[in-house]
C-alpha cells in the first residue's frame, strides 16, 4: 500500500521542478529573398498609403511650410511652385542706355518678343511686317533703338517665366 502511494507521488509535478534554464530554440523556415522582398515591400507600401491618406485629409491652410536651409533647396522649392525665373527679377525699364541695350538683346533672342515687337513696328510705320528676324532685331538694338523691344518685353512681362518673358 505504501509502494502504491510512492508511485503516485512521481506523477505529480511541482512548479519548483519545472524551472529549466536551457534556451528554447524555435526553428524558423528559411525564406527566399523574393518572399522577404514581397513581405517588406507590402509593409512599406501600406505604411506609405496610410501616411499619405492621413496628410491629404488636412486642408491646405493647415499644411505647415517647411524651412529651407540651402540655396539648392530654395531653388527646388521655387521650381516646384512653378517659378522658372531662376530667382531673378527682370527690369524692362533699365536706367542706363547700355543696360537698356542688354535687356533688348535678350528680347531679340526670344521669338515671341520679336513677333510682338515686329507687329508693333508694323502698326507704327503703317507696314505690316511678317516677322522680325533675330539678326534684324540685333542690328536695330546695336544701332541705338532699344525702345521697340523694351515695349514688347513690357507687354510680355512674366515674373515667373524664364528671362521674365512670357509667351503668347
Amino acid at each position: 500500500d505504501h509502494d502504491h502511494d510512492h508511485d503516485h507521488d512521481h506523477d505529480i509535478i511541482h512548479a519548483s521542478d519545472t524551472r529549466d534554464t536551457t534556451p528554447i530554440v524555435i526553428p524558423i523556415q528559411p525564406q527566399s529573398r523574393r518572399s522577404l522582398l514581397r513581405t517588406t515591400s507590402g509593409a512599406i507600401a501600406t505604411t506609405i498609403l496610410l501616411l499619405s491618406s492621413s496628410s491629404s485629409q488636412r486642408p491646405a491652410s493647415a499644411m505647415v511650410e517647411q524651412k529651407v536651409y540651402s540655396s539648392n533647396a530654395k531653388n527646388m522649392a521655387r521650381l516646384n511652385a512653378g517659378d522658372s525665373s531662376g530667382g531673378s527679377v527682370y527690369d524692362n525699364h533699365p536706367p542706363s542706355p547700355k543696360a537698356r541695350a542688354r535687356r533688348a538683346m535678350v528680347g531679340c533672342k526670344n521669338g515671341d518678343a520679336r513677333s510682338v515687337a515686329g507687329e508693333k513696328m508694323g502698326r507704327e510705320s503703317g507696314l505690316l511686317k511678317e516677322g522680325l528676324s533675330e539678326k534684324d532685331c540685333n542690328m536695330l538694338v546695336m544701332g541705338g533703338d532699344s525702345d521697340f523691344m523694351l515695349g514688347a518685353l513690357e507687354e510680355l512681362d512674366c515674373p515667373t517665366c524664364p528671362y521674365g518673358i512670357g509667351s503668347r
